[in-house]
């Protein structure tokens, strides 16, 4: 049999226990939930980082294509201008000398 001072104190034992339990529960909820707003701040930045850096990229890639379509262009320009300061007179002779050739070729 138990005595009546052993009961109170198993009560106030059991009372202290509980209590400190429902802490307990409640400081690992707080600490979850930091941890969770930590999660989701971080979560953030890196999806803002990797938006910069998609859109660092797309910029460099449309910087590199005008670059090359500028390249393309000016040496477009300088083919043409080689064509076009043939005088005429020289391609008369040019392709008189080709149409000799062809036909040279075609009878042999």
């Amino acid at each position: 049999m138990t005595a009546p001072g052993d009961m109170a104190r198993l009560l106030a034992t059991e009372v202290r226990l509980d209590a400190m339990l429902r802490q307990a529960q409640q400081e690992a909820e707080a600490l979850v939930a930091a941890a969770r707003e930590a999660a989701a701040a971080l979560d953030a930045s890196l999806e803002t980082e990797l938006a910069a850096a998609a859109d660092r990229q797309a910029e460099e890639i449309t910087a590199d294509r005008a670059r090359r379509e500028s390249a393309i262009a000016v040496e477009a320009q300088a083919s043409a201008a080689r064509f076009t300061a043939i005088p005429p007179d020289q391609i008369t002779r040019l392709s008189e000398v080709v149409v000799d050739r062809l036909l040279r070729e075609a009878r042999a």
